[in-house]
């Protein structure tokens, strides 16, 4: 998952912030329907960059990037639902 791909205004503190980037909510759904159709064996979040930005930028990005690790974590214990 690069965090980066994710809305600019939802994860300012990454490498390349994306401007009408997918929502939480997409990601998280994906995250879900990969869990359920796969037996994953990995999950990877990248560009998570908290000197980047206000602290209020890195405390949404890193809010954020836990949310979509928990997904993640969830995804591959078959757990999916959000």
């Amino acid at each position: 998952n690069d965090i980066d791909g994710t809305d600019a205004g939802l994860a300012p503190s990454t490498g390349a912030p994306e401007p009408g980037g997918l929502s939480q909510e997409s990601v998280k759904s994906l995250i879900g329907r990969l869990g359920d159709s796969w037996d994953l064996i990995g999950a990877d979040l990248v560009e998570v960059a908290p000197p980047i930005g206000s602290a209020e930028d890195s405390r949404r990005t890193l809010s954020l990037a836990v949310d979509y690790l928990l997904a993640s974590l969830r995804a591959l214990l078959g757990t999916a639902a959000t």
